[in-house]
């Protein structure tokens, strides 16, 4: 008799599965053994063992190293929500037979918390005041690193396209912001009711690096106005408030993104709206894939959105 799909899966073991992921992400058994304090055998058998319930081989040895084949390719895609999501029903249970979570872990910037993330968090805590909130500092890669490590619950980041296919993270959008041009009070833009990108050029600007998406966009709108060449960038920044503190130490124009509303982070500060040159932006969730957010997790995001969407 020839067992079926179900019989297959039945024999499979979740430590085999995670076995194949280690391996498959450190391109090496002895660097997952180190990394699990299991030996390279018992990973090489919980390997074959996979490899034997789907009748593929998933590495070929290259060298000193053994790479991954297309059909490994497919399995980690597949398996990594799959693992992720048998973990957060330990969450869910602790959740549903406590209070809740103790600590939420929320990724996020210096500009977004000072200016657009105080009022939601502060309403969660007065709903949830046992749920301490854990707010840690961090950029686009740091965000990835700590969702997908499992070591936060949630981010807020700029949302930048579609997660790559292999991703371990999955984006949902929060809500809108735009692209800002901000300057001193005093300064000469800010006596003009409408700014054109030509107007905006004939200063100093200070921008995000050339990784960055509002960068990227904004060279590339002016690229389509033949302006390139007149762009004269007095310093590159990774993050908002390093941006802000630039403007503010008289270096130029800054471009950020972000809502044009008073905070003690733009005080004396201008801000103008660039909508109509670059468009709108996006604040995303960033989540683990395949992980069910809790009801804790769901309730600062469903507050997030209700004050800022």
């Amino acid at each position: 008799m020839i067992p079926s799909d179900v019989d297959k899966a039945n024999e499979l073991v979740v430590q085999q599965l995670r076995s194949f992921c280690l391996v498959y992400e450190n391109h090496s058994y002895a660097t997952a053994a180190r990394k699990t304090g299991r030996s390279v055998p018992t990973l090489w058998e919980q390997v074959r063992s996979v490899e034997k319930r789907y009748e593929v081989v998933l590495f070929r040895r290259k060298g000193r190293k053994i790479e991954p084949t297309a059909s490994a390719e497919v399995l980690y895609t597949s398996l990594r929500p799959l693992l992720a999501g048998i973990d957060s029903t330990f969450e869910r249970i602790r959740e549903f037979n406590t209070l809740g979570a103790d600590t939420v872990t929320l990724v996020t910037g210096v500009r977004m918390m000072c200016e657009e993330l105080g009022a939601p968090l502060a309403k969660f805590h007065k709903e949830l005041p046992q749920v301490r909130l854990r707010l840690v500092h961090g950029d686009d890669d740091t965000a990835v690193r700590m969702i997908s490590e499992g070591t936060a619950d949630l981010a807020l980041t700029l949302e930048r396209g579609p997660e790559p296919k292999d991703s371990l993270v999955t984006s949902e959008r929060a809500y809108t912001i735009d692209y800002l041009a901000i300057f001193p009070e005093d300064h000469p833009l800010n006596r003009k009711k409408r700014l054109g990108l030509e107007e905006l050029i004939r200063y100093p600007i200070i921008i995000g690096h050339r990784a960055t998406s509002g960068r990227v966009l904004f060279e590339q709108t002016l690229h389509r106005e033949g302006l390139t060449t007149k762009l004269n960038i007095a310093a590159e920044t990774d993050n908002s408030a390093f941006t802000i503190s630039c403007v503010r130490a008289g270096m130029g124009v800054g471009i950020v993104a972000g809502q044009a509303v008073e905070s003690p982070l733009t005080s004396r500060l201008a801000k103008r709206s660039l909508s109509h040159c670059l468009g709108q932006a996006y604040i995303a969730f960033r989540r683990k894939k395949g992980r069910e957010p809790t009801k804790v997790v769901r309730a600062i995001m469903d507050l997030i959105q209700e004050d800022l969407a």
